[in-house]
């Protein structure tokens, strides 16, 4: 992994690329985030959400998908909740969310799927699974990347 090394006079900070890349976000981009990980993990715990997270900004750096956490979720058929008029009615969840997708932004979290771009729930098995490196299970959802 490559290394941006920030020098100041009084401090070394190192910053892996998924940091630096992750620090440009717009508002509107964590706004998307925070949804999308309200709407697919909100009862899934913290590692739950922060994996949903971690599932879309791992997409926006793999060249198969686009290169924005929005364009990543609004694609057809990649996340259950998107297009169907879904409300946020659970505004305390909300923000405790949005505070964890800005700790993911801030680089305070590591990406604990190992790298995966897929998930689904254990309610279900996608065809598509079966192409991929399964990664790690983490409360009701399976994670997966691909296996090149």
């Amino acid at each position: 992994m490559f290394r941006v090394v920030l020098l100041s006079l009084t401090t070394l900070t190192v910053l892996s690329v998924q940091e630096v890349s992750a620090k440009e976000l717009t508002k509107a981009e964590i706004t998307c985030l925070t949804r999308n990980a309200y709407f697919e993990a909100r009862n899934q715990g913290e590692k739950g959400i922060l994996a949903t997270v971690f599932v879309v900004l791992n997409r926006t750096k793999d060249s198969r998908f686009p290169s924005s956490t929005c364009k990543v979720i609004s694609q057809p058929s990649q996340f259950s909740w998107y297009g169907k008029g879904k409300v946020v009615k659970d505004h305390k969840t909300y923000k405790e969310i949005e505070g964890l997708v800005r700790e993911v932004v801030s680089g305070k979290h590591r990406d604990i799927t190992k790298g995966s771009t897929h998930f689904h729930t254990t309610k279900v098995k996608p065809s598509w699974r079966n192409n991929l490196t399964k990664t790690v299970k983490i409360g009701d959802h399976v994670f997966y990347k691909w296996g090149d």
